[in-house]
């Protein structure tokens, strides 16, 4: 239905959720290596000699803001879908 809606073929629009997975599949693959690192980064600073706090919360602010910003896109991606 969604093919005929779009005047494609079935074909065409299989290609194209095709490639919308791997991009998803991509994005998660990014933001996993992104929690990795900052992970890496907390226990470095967790390590080191104080005082670490104003650091600490640096980073902790950093990874707010990534998450917001992914909550954000996600949302929009589910006014697309409808």
């Amino acid at each position: 239905m969604a093919a005929s809606i779009l005047n494609i073929s079935q074909s065409d629009l299989e290609d194209i959720l095709e490639l919308e997975d791997e991009e998803e599949q991509e994005k998660a693959k990014t933001t996993l290596q992104k929690d990795q690192e900052w992970l890496a980064q907390v226990q470095t600073i967790m390590e080191s000699q104080l005082p670490f706090a104003s650091r600490l919360a640096e980073v902790v602010l950093e990874k707010m803001g990534e998450k917001e910003k992914l909550s954000e896109d996600c949302a929009l991606l589910l006014k697309v879908e409808r």
